[in-house]
């Protein structure tokens, strides 16, 4: 403190010279900012930095027309005050001080108007709260910062008296100093833009590393500097910021703006024994390198490599090559870290599509569906065609891809590497390429760069690249402006993004105040707004409790002082009074039998019940699953025991009705025997059943008996309710009395509560029919469907789940045995919103698992479940600390979901919700391909009515794909001039769809259409199509060529498409020009 401080004495005979003193000391002022302060007070926390990272009162000081006034205390015995390493650092240490009466405000004594805060409000405010002091308290004020260059007076509300007393000027620079540490290449504009209002920037200029090191000592051109933008260019220089170059650096250094993804260059270790914060450009990479990574991977399956050493040796590919090269379709991609990069790149590979499963450290959350996790990589590997390594280089990942995770890949796999070349053991993965273990690998980074090992060279089937992954001017510029943002944000908040923290262990990680989310996207902003202003919210009420805590004491205290003694027992003694002569005379009104006649009566009565008592509460224990378990026996009210008493609860469930009520009243219980399910007619029950079907399930079902399909649900289900009576027998009996027992298995209960008495054969063969053993289950039927795959992670929650009766799924125990996504879905999907509120009321942790991501609007559009919709919909909006409200890409999820599904009502829902209709061109081309008419009409119907916008994409071809023609004939009847290209009669050949080739021939439209056509119905073995490509008059060419590589790639061999070709006189023996001549077909 002491190189910043100018230490004065000022006497003379005015009334105001300390505050002529302080406004001649501010022209000796170094900097733009000054404190005035008392030479005896201790500056015990960081004001500086406080103010320089928050923007609102740097802006109030840099107009120059207002001081930061700052509360000074002083000890009320001058014996706590001699040591200043006890002094409160934070406000709550200071308001427990000030509380205890250790601590109070300086010169507390002095009379109103010689002091500038009001220090209840100070008290009161949560920590760092700046406001406009508009009343003072009895105090002096001696800490006020202020601009060098204001306004040539003081006022003395916050500058103050004192003659014959020494005071300091504190010099606070608030410029800092940073350092540009390597080539800024693309983004010289945004140095300025980015630092050049807020910090002074210096650039490298030394020559070597002794140098650079000397430059951080003090007197040093870099000593002050406090943040460092480094760029890989400068280890040619100065090496890489090992520890040696981090023990060098000043005490003033926080923060390393490192400009890469990798961080390997930076000793992290040494960063955080310094407390240097380290941040990287992860997100600034993600598109490049997973382009360069799609690449390597389209590369490596295709055996493009060969085939470009062939042709620059000026040869032909070379014979057999098809017999090494594969297709991205249908492969496995295993993607080892799903970062930014890795995430990017499986949205890349999905699009072929390709199947993506990944490992990381923990499952990501921000990962779509079709993204599958395994925990163990070992079981990954055995299902990969193609590895990929998306890991930082650590010192736990040097070599982690080495011989054991190489040879749990299945034979013939591919490895390809963006990340680093240290992750992968290259001898281990060279000795697998030379025994045909690897079938290739797609290298774009090396353990040693720029040197590669000459093996790799030897090898013609490998692609290699000179780590191209960042060569792109896009990238570079991205990667610049992302460090030197993180180096503003530091600067201005005093914390920045993308801030590394992969190997800091917990000790470490403390040594930095703020947590920081890793993530790139807005999400993750959002969360970490959310989390600061949480901690916000806990110190604000942490100081409203301590405030209250405060008052109240002085309340009491105050209380104390003012009831004298003699009032205080002369009230205790007058309610004890009064008390005892009401208690009296209501003993003596209801209670005629003494207690103690009556408490003798009850022990008397207490031995009786108490085994009773005993045998309830075990009972009370047992679960459905507990049904072999012996029942305690419980005492009627005579003290018996009853002959008709179960022995466990399989008996009691094998008891019919007439038996169960025999049981009920020899405990002296009325049963009640007139239930509202009893009186409910057999009609009502039936159709109540079909009420539970789906739109689509009840239209399938009156097509089987050749009913009317027009109407409602309500009179769909009504009119196969009067269809069914009349022709199956039902017994008059409820079919829900079997409901009234608390625990039933789950069969007997979905056989009684969801199926009307129909011949089970004829529900079984329409259910097999169907193909959906959900329904089938949920219904209570036999099915010969195998349970799906997903049903094998299911939990005995998730069964019972299917019935939707809550009394069965609470005795499941679902605290013990969650339930999955399975059973979300399907309840959703079979609109139980009982089941909603029960997990929402019960176990609200576990709905918030099994239903986030907005799960229930998307699920519930595609099944048509408005009533699902509406309880959705009214819990987010009057409890959505219960329920979130929906994000706009959930939004667009559900309603596309909708289109493709067919559900109008869905649609209609959505239209009507008062919530913005957000939707994508899915929405239309998923309806175009699964044929779905009536919503395309409803879609055309709101164009028309109220303007709403049409999101019209690849309508077409979609649809010439799934070989809808009616879907064709309304888009081109409905003026909407959708877009297509040749990409529609070219995917109809190769689906085979002779009818759509035909439709777009006799359609009027202009038929687009190139030679693709003929090679993809050559490649999918359509002879058909290529008949009628021949027959229909259309130039199209081919070449020769090209008919025999698709033909090497056909389905199936494609000896139909080879006969075909060779019946229209081809001749695949021709020379090579004949080969490569572009001929017509017709």
């Amino acid at each position: 403190m002491a190189a910043y401080v100018d230490v004065h004495l000022v006497i003379d005979s005015f009334d105001r010279q300390f505050n002529t003193w302080r406004n001649i000391a501010r022209l000796f002022a170094r900097t733009d900012y000054i404190m005035m302060l008392d030479v005896d007070f201790y500056l015990c926390t960081d004001i500086r930095t406080v103010i320089r990272k928050t923007r609102h009162i740097m802006d109030k000081l840099r107009g120059g027309n207002a001081a930061l006034v700052i509360p000074a205390f002083e000890y009320t015995k001058y014996s706590d005050g001699l040591d200043p390493s006890v002094f409160p650092r934070d406000k709550r240490t200071l308001l427990n001080l000030v509380k205890s009466r250790r601590l109070g405000m300086f010169h507390a004594s002095w009379v109103p108007g010689h002091n500038s805060t009001d220090y209840k409000r100070f008290y009161a405010a949560p920590p760092g709260d700046v406001y406009k002091i508009t009343q003072y308290t009895s105090a002096y004020e001696p800490y006020v910062v202020i601009k060098r260059e204001g306004p040539p007076w003081c006022d003395e509300r916050f500058i103050g008296y004192g003659g014959n007393k020494a005071a300091c000027l504190f010099e606070i620079g608030m410029t800092p100093k940073v350092l540009i540490c390597g080539r800024i290449v693309w983004a010289h504009d945004s140095v300025k833009e980015l630092l050049g209002d807020i910090a002074e920037v210096v650039y490298l200029d030394s020559k070597n590393r002794s140098e650079f090191l000397c430059a951080f000592q003090p007197g040093g051109r870099f000593f002050d500097v406090e943040g460092i933008y480094r760029e890989n260019g400068s280890a040619d220089i100065i090496g890489t910021f090992d520890k040696e170059i981090i023990d060098g650096l000043s005490a003033s250094v926080k923060w390393i703006a490192h400009n890469g993804a990798g961080y390997d260059p930076v000793d992290v270790h040494a960063c955080i024994q310094r407390g240097i914060y380290l941040s990287n450009t992860p997100g600034a990479v993600d598109d490049a390198t997973a382009t360069t990574a799609l690449y390597l991977l389209i590369s490596t399956l295709r055996q493009y490599s060969i085939s470009e050493r062939s042709l620059r040796a000026e040869q032909w590919k070379p014979s057999g090559l098809s017999s090494k090269a594969h297709d991205l379709t249908g492969r496995t991609l295993a993607i080892l870290g799903l970062g930014g990069i890795g995430l990017r790149f499986a949205e890349l590979a999905h699009a072929f599509p390709m199947r993506i499963i990944y490992h990381s450290r923990h499952r990501v959350q921000n990962a779509p569906e079709w993204c599958e996790y395994f925990e163990n990589v070992d079981e990954m590997l055995a299902q990969a065609d193609v590895l990929s390594v998306h890991v930082p280089l650590r010192s736990d990942t040097v070599g982690l891809v080495g011989e054991r995770m190489i040879r749990a890949l299945k034979p013939g796999a591919i490895i390809i590497n963006t990340a680093r070349g240290k992750v992968i053991d290259e001898q281990a993965m060279i000795g697998a390429l030379e025994d045909g273990h690897l079938a290739s690998v797609g290298l774009d980074v090396f353990p040693n760069e720029p040197e590669v090992n000459p093996r790799l060279l030897e090898f013609p089937n490998v692609t290699l690249l000179p780590h191209m992954g960042t060569e792109t001017q896009d990238s570079q510029c991205m990667m610049e402006i992302r460090a030197l943002q993180n180096l503003r944000d530091f600067l201005t908040t005093g914390m920045g993004k993308d801030l590394v923290l992969e190997n800091f262990n917990e000790q470490s990680a403390s040594a930095f105040i703020p947590v920081v989310n890793t993530n790139m996207d807005r999400t993750s902003e959002m969360q970490d707004l959310q989390t600061r202003l949480y901690e916000h919210w806990k110190a604000q009420n942490c100081m409203i409790s301590e405030a209250r805590k405060v008052i109240t004491e002085d309340f009491k205290i105050d209380l104390q002082n003012r009831l004298r003694k003699d009032i205080s027992e002369r009230v205790k003694s007058e309610i004890a009074l009064q008390v005892r002569e009401q208690v009296n005379e209501q003993i003596e009104e209801y209670i005629p039998v003494p207690l103690r006649q009556q408490m003798l009566d009850n022990r008397n009565k207490i031995s009786d019940i108490k085994i009773s008592l005993e045998a309830r509460a075990r009972n009370s224990t047992l679960k459905a699953t507990n049904l072999d378990e012996p029942l305690m026996p419980l005492y009627k009210p005579d003290g018996s025991k009853s002959h008709l008493y179960p022995a466990d609860l399989r008996s009691l469930f094998a008891y019919d009705l007439d038996i169960a009520k025999e049981l009920v009243n020899d405990f002296g219980i009325e049963a009640d025997s007139h239930s509202p399910q009893e009186k409910s007619s057999p009609l009502a029950q039936v159709t109540q059943a079909y009420q539970k079907l789906s739109h689509d399930e009840l239209v399938l079902f009156l097509k089987v008996r050749n009913l009317p399909t027009a109407g409602s649900d309500a009179d769909l289900a009504s009119r196969l309710g009067h269809h069914d009576i009349h022709i199956y027998h039902f017994p008059s009996t409820s079919m829900k009395q079997q409901q009234e027992l608390p625990l039933l298995p789950p069969s007997k209960f979905q056989k009684s509560s969801r199926l009307p008495s129909l011949p089970i054969e004829i529900l079984a063969a329409i259910l097999d029919f169907v193909g959906d053993w959900e329904l089938a289950k949920a219904v209570g039927v036999p099915t010969r469907l195998s349970q799906p795959p997903e049903w094998s992670r299911a939990s005995v929650t998730d069964s019972t789940m299917l019935s939707g009766y809550v009394p069965l799924i609470r005795a499941a125990n679902p605290c013990s045995n969650p339930p999955t996504k399975v059973g979300a879905v399907l309840a959703v999907r079979f609109g139980y919103v009982n089941v909603l509120e029960y997990f929402l009321s019960a176990y609200h942790s576990i709905f918030q698992s099994i239903f986030k991501d907005d799960l229930i609007p998307i699920k519930a559009s595609r099944h048509g479940r408005t009533d699902v919709l509406s309880w959705w919909k009214h819990g987010f909006e009057h409890h959505p600390h219960l329920i979130p409200p929906p994000t706009p890409a959930s939004v667009a999820e559900a309603i596309d979901g909708a289109s493709r599904n067919g559900q109008v009502v869905s649609l209609d829902w959505w239209l009507n919700s008062g919530r913005p209709l957000e939707y994508t061109e899915a929405a239309l081309e998923q309806a175009s391909a699964k044929n779905r008419i009536p919503v395309l009409d409803w879609w055309l119907q709101q164009h028309k009515s109220i303007g709403l916008p049409l999101k019209i994409g690849r309508v077409m071809d979609m649809a010439s794909t799934a070989g809808h023609v009616q879907v064709l004939e309304w888009w081109a009847a409905s003026r909407l001039e959708p877009k297509y290209d040749h990409h529609a009669m070219q995917h109809a050949s190769c689906h085979g769809k002779a009818e759509v080739l035909e439709w777009w021939l006799r359609s009027g439209l202009q038929v687009k259409f190139d030679q693709e056509a003929l090679t993809g119905a050559t490649r999918h073995n359509r002879p058909e199509v290529l008949e009628w490509w021949d027959k229909s008059g259309l130039p199209i060419q081919y070449r020769m060529c090209d008919v025999e590589e698709a033909l090497e790639d056909a389905i199936g061999g494609g000896e139909d498409a080879r006969a075909w070709w060779k019946r229209k006189g081809i001749d695949f023996n021709a020379d090579d020009k004949e080969w490569m001549k572009c001929q017509s077909l017709n």
